[in-house]
């Protein structure tokens, strides 16, 4: 069985953490360096030529559109959102200031969707200012609410992975009786494996390694590593 387009975009995620790359921007008003676009786009594109990823944008009036597809499996594509922002550079024309819309999108879309580390206003904030316990108050606060969306969002996808292998149509309604048998399958599958059905939202680690064995590969599937 091919490999699914999320473990794709989790192996580009994890060569872009292991690649060093070197921030090439300079903001010498507030004295801090920042990742640019070029810094990162060639090996972006390597690392998702080699897993078999294409990634192109659609652009609307009022949003910016990621588009993820499986080259092995053009049916298969993610799509990630954000709305579009006014760019106001002085002295600019109407076109300038277009490219510099869509040169900021194609960042922040990239950045956010493959995890590329950004830390530009933590980097610009004086050392007094970082101490500070309001400041690490902050911070905690801010690593616990990413974490907690990281497991959210990777839950969200290993139950749709396994839904999707046990049959579950998406050109069908949650309603039809093919994809509630698929997910009442799913389910079996979970009780059986973890001894109890668990919620897209409580799902871990290994919960999920399991899943993805099991989708990918049912030959090598171990049941028993949850006690």
């Amino acid at each position: 069985m091919s490999t699914n387009i999320y473990q794709k975009l989790n192996n580009v995620k994890r060569k872009l953490r292991n690649t060093k790359i070197k921030k090439g921007g300079r903001n010498d008003y507030s004295k801090f360096d920042y990742m640019e676009l070029t810094d990162f786009e060639g090996y972006l594109d390597q690392y998702c030529e080699e897993e078999g990823v294409n990634t192109y944008f659609n652009w609307d009036n009022d949003k910016a559109t990621l588009v993820i597809t499986n080259v092995e499996n053009l049916n298969e594509t993610l799509k990630i959102e954000a709305p579009l922002v006014e760019c106001g550079i002085k002295g600019a024309s109407a076109i300038q200031n277009l490219g510099g819309v869509m040169t900021y999108m194609r960042r922040y879309l990239f950045t956010s969707t493959f995890g590329i580390a950004e830390h530009d206003v933590i980097d610009a904030l004086a050392d007094n200012q970082k101490d500070s316990g309001e400041y690490k108050k902050d911070m905690k606060l801010r690593e616990a609410t990413t974490t907690a969306m990281d497991e959210l969002r990777e839950g969200k996808k290993a139950w749709a992975m396994l839904v999707k292998t046990c049959g579950y149509k998406t050109t069908e309604p949650a309603s039809s009786e093919n994809n509630q048998n698929a997910t009442a399958k799913a389910k079996e599958w979970e009780k059986e494996t973890f001894g109890s059905v668990i919620s897209p939202l409580d799902l871990k680690a290994e919960h999920i390694k399991l899943i993805e064995q099991y989708c990918t590969g049912p030959e090598t599937f171990v049941s028993d590593e949850i006690a």
